[in-house]
């Protein structure tokens, strides 16, 4: 598990300029950075999945409704 004094936001433009290039992955990539992710961190997910099940559910509601606004738009705006 990441210690929370690990995550941080960061101003520094030598540590922003490292993160740069994780904004500008393809689809396909970043669908492969999460699979990596989600493979390294599955056993983790599955000891707490019982604890954040609730969040995690309401999470994907919120997921679904912002997909729905999105799809709307495209519609809309062609």
């Amino acid at each position: 598990m990441v210690d929370s004094g690990e995550l941080r936001i960061t101003q520094d433009p030598e540590e922003l300029e490292k993160l740069l290039p994780l904004r500008e992955l393809t689809p396909q990539e970043s669908a492969h950075q999460w699979w990596v992710l989600q493979q390294a961190f599955e056993g983790q997910l599955r000891e707490t999945e019982a604890l954040f099940a609730g969040d995690r559910r309401e999470a994907l509601i919120e997921l679904q409704r912002r997909l729905k606004q999105l799809e709307a738009w495209q519609a809309g705006n062609g």
